[in-house]
């Protein structure tokens, strides 16, 4: 279904899986393409990435990488104005220009991924990137390149956020101009796997805690949104909640239980019991 809720009749990609990566301003989804190999010891699984046309629900690819050894395929950020998509593929990043057809490639830090769905700045100007220092256990910073050269802009400010395995740059507050990151806290799991992986679910019993935070500029520490502990294997948040800014403090629902669900059908039967009652004696 598109953005604006119109159904989309794709043509067959003849793929195993398709996996939709993120949205387009008019409405169309990009996909990702994913086909198992015969054999998977001699071939390897082919992803391709591309467009499905919210008009026509025609896959226009633009990419495309066949790897022996099976990868977790692109981490993918759309510009704000839809004219340049940004993919990852192993430790390289591809902008691809949707008006001139055109791709600019560089490779990246250590250590470091395309930082989210919203690695580009608000302008546009921007792609971010997140890295972890190897220096300090779970410490994670945000720099901005220019998406011309892949080099770090001068007018790069530093971001960061200690104590997680994992973040990812979902969106902007456009009324702050401040990143909103989802944190991954699991102590279990190894940081520079979750990196390599970092299209790869994280599973819920390595996860203890998931944090949405707002990212703050000279150094000062991040806002705490919301936190949820445990048995929590991804989040996100919708962009019209973010562009919004209104934020308030919360947290998921609580779990029913087996205790709390025997309490909740007590309740229902004594409930239904009393109406049959009411109902009868009004007759009367």
């Amino acid at each position: 279904m598109a953005g604006d809720g119109r159904t989309i009749e794709a043509e067959s990609l003849d793929s195993d899986v398709l996996l939709p990566e993120a949205w387009l301003p008019d409405g169309s989804l990009i996909l990702m393409a994913k086909s198992y190999a015969e054999d998977p010891m001699t071939e390897g699984i082919v992803h391709r990435l591309g467009v499905l046309n919210a008009e026509n629900g025609l896959f226009e690819e633009f990419a495309s990488a066949t790897y022996v050894i099976s990868s977790p395929g692109f981490a993918v950020a759309v510009s704000p104005d839809g004219t340049q998509v940004a993919y990852q593929y192993e430790s390289r990043v591809t902008i691809y220009n949707r008006l001139a057809e055109a791709k600019t490639v560089f490779d990246l830090p250590p250590q470091s991924v395309l930082a989210g769905k919203g690695a580009w700045s608000p302008g546009g100007s921007r792609i971010v990137i997140a890295s972890i220092n190897p220096q300090r256990d779970r410490e994670w910073s945000l720099t901005f390149l220019d998406p011309v050269t892949g080099l770090e802009a001068a007018d790069s400010e530093s971001l960061s956020l200690r104590g997680a395995a994992l973040i990812r740059l979902i969106g902007w507050n456009s009324q702050t101009q401040k990143p909103i990151v989802v944190a991954y806290d699991a102590p279990h799991a190894p940081t520079w796997d979750l990196v390599r992986e970092i299209s790869t679910t994280v599973t819920p019993e390595q996860i203890s805690r998931v944090s949405i935070y707002e990212l703050n500029y000279q150094g000062v520490g991040p806002t705490a949104i919301m936190q949820m502990l445990g048995d929590v294997d991804g989040v996100d948040v919708a962009s019209v909640a973010i562009d919004s800014g209104n934020f308030r403090a919360g947290g998921p629902p609580h779990q029913v239980t087996p205790i709390g669900s025997a309490l909740l059908g007590l309740l229902v039967l004594i409930v239904s019991i009393i109406g049959i009652v009411w109902a009868r004696w009004g007759t009367a």
